[in-house]
């Protein structure tokens, strides 16, 4: 290997160390930033969470006169989610997987069922 290969080759190694070091140790996982938030599914509520879920990701194809079901109530998306039939869509378990577009976050399946046991509430 000529001077020139080699210079190259120890900036690169200088390089890949360089990202995986900090300090000259490993980064450990508390070390690192984290960019994902707390999914406190306690605090779920109808109004603020349930509602807004269903407007963004399920009204386009379920409005009130929808030939694939309405889900434009509280009351019929309460009676849903009593039957068992909106969590099973949102898990995919025994329904289509929806929305189709993508499966929701867990955080939001796990908020929306915590929603559920609590009795469905209009709050």
């Amino acid at each position: 290997m000529n001077l020139c290969g080699k210079i190259i080759f120890f900036m690169f190694i200088s390089v890949i160390l360089s990202c995986t070091k900090d300090k000259g140790k490993l980064m450990s996982d508390e070390d690192k930033p984290s960019n994902t938030l707390v999914c406190d599914t306690n605090t779920y509520t109808y109004n603020a969470d349930v509602k807004a879920i269903i407007d963004t990701k399920c009204i386009g194809c379920h409005a009130s006169t929808s030939p694939y079901g309405s889900l434009a109530s509280y009351t019929v998306i309460k009676n849903k989610a009593l039957v068992g039939s909106l969590l099973s869509s949102l898990k995919g378990e025994g329904y289509s997987l929806m929305p189709p577009t993508g499966k929701l976050s867990d955080c939001e399946i796990q908020g929306i069922e915590s929603w559920i046991t609590a009795g469905a509430p209009n709050n």
